[in-house]
């Protein structure tokens, strides 16, 4: 499994995950926004299941 944390300003941050959606990325929680950008991390691969998703975001002091 692969993860990234997509950084765009915030009047483009909706196109940036629709993109890497479109590529095959994975929405993991909610944007976070600080000093005019916006954050949201992504995950792709084949073991995506809420299981792995805790596992991750556990390992990176991640919240839901």
């Amino acid at each position: 499994m692969e993860y990234k944390l997509a950084k765009e300003t915030v009047k483009n941050i909706e196109s940036e995950i629709n993109s890497l959606i479109e590529r095959g990325w994975r929405p993991l929680g909610g944007i976070s926004v600080s000093d005019g950008w916006a954050y949201q991390a992504m995950i792709r691969g084949a073991d995506t299941d809420d299981e792995y998703l805790e596992e991750i975001m556990q390992n990176h002091e991640l919240s839901a």
